[in-house]
């Protein structure tokens, strides 16, 4: 059953789909339609969820930083934006920074998300988690596990003016790691980043800030490479990328590094609309029984289940 989203802002009221209820058994009698009541207390949310459907304050907001407002529309129900929030998005791409480099991402995301507070240790935390190699104690070191990463951001830390930041233990520095990797980056970050990328493929003589675009550019280079190894990430579908995405935040480093495209392609053929990671591993089982792959699909299956 298909229903429709009316919760918080990416709701936009209920215009566009929330997503499926899935039975493991077969049900009878459901109604075509669910009437889900909404209630917004606060008159300023209201204008907000108002105004991201309003077809001239998109325009006006489109013409203000030279897009179509077709294209602007494309994005906000892409990443489920507010208008407001891609307004914010549009003002951090066309905002100077003082140099060029993916330690910027976190600064330019805390200008678009009010509750983002930790871009001071965030800007540590990209270069070592995106970063090869750097300097352990004053050499450089190619990162061979997660202890050189820490030290790596450790160094930097003790380097901060920040008081705080200078006596993290290592402890807090691995959870900080963590909740980065997959929060921050993931959901705060790489869509600033994916943005970007949309504006510059569409309009390629778009003005961006000075330092923006190589900052974004480099930013994606590292995760693309870090993230989905050798294949090819331009020529994958979205249900591919949220398969690796899937793999990724369950822990399985072991799977994504052996995906292939035609892999992929199987996998995604196994899928419906959903794309968890036990609906992947369901998928990884059926797989071993029937594809031509089926050592790499029994080899993953024995090593998380």
């Amino acid at each position: 059953m298909l229903i429709k989203n009316t919760i918080g802002r990416a709701g936009r009221l209920g215009v566009y789909p929330l997503g499926h209820i899935y039975s493991t058994v077969s049900l009878d009698g459901i109604e075509d339609r669910v009437l889900i009541r909404l209630s917004i207390s606060e008159e300023d949310e209201k204008e907000e969820l108002l105004s991201s459907i309003d077809e001239v304050k998109i325009a006006e907001i489109a013409s203000l930083y030279d897009l179509s407002a077709d294209f602007l529309k494309e994005i906000i129900e892409k990443y489920n934006y507010s208008l407001s929030r891609m307004e914010k998005v549009l003002k951090v791409l066309k905002k100077d920074r003082w140099y060029s480099g993916m330690d910027n991402l976190p600064w330019m995301a805390r200008d678009v998300y009010s509750d983002y507070k930790d871009a001071s240790v965030d800007g540590k935390l990209i270069k070592g988690y995106l970063q090869k190699s750097g300097k352990i104690q004053g050499e450089r070191k190619r990162f061979e596990s997660l202890d050189d990463r820490v030290k790596y951001i450790k160094g930097l830390l003790l380097k901060s003016k920040n008081k705080k930041e200078r006596s993290m233990p290592v402890s807090d520095i691995i959870d900080a790691y963590m909740k980065f990797v997959y929060s921050a980056l993931e959901y705060k970050i790489m869509p600033i980043v994916d943005i970007g990328m949309l504006i510059r493929e569409k309009y390629n003589d778009w003005d961006f800030g000075m330092n923006v675009f190589d900052s974004i550019e480099d930013c994606e280079k590292r995760y693309i490479e870090k993230n989905f190894g050798k294949l090819d990430y331009y020529s994958l579908s979205d249900g591919q990328k949220k398969i690796v995405a899937a793999l990724k935040d369950y822990g399985m480093k072991r799977a994504v590094d052996g995906l292939t495209s035609k892999i992929l392609l199987e996998i995604e053929s196994e899928l419906n609309v959903r794309c968890s990671a036990y609906d992947i591993l369901q998928a990884y089982k059926r797989l071993a029984k029937k594809s031509k792959y089926s050592a790499y699909y029994q080899k993953i299956i024995n090593y998380y289940l």
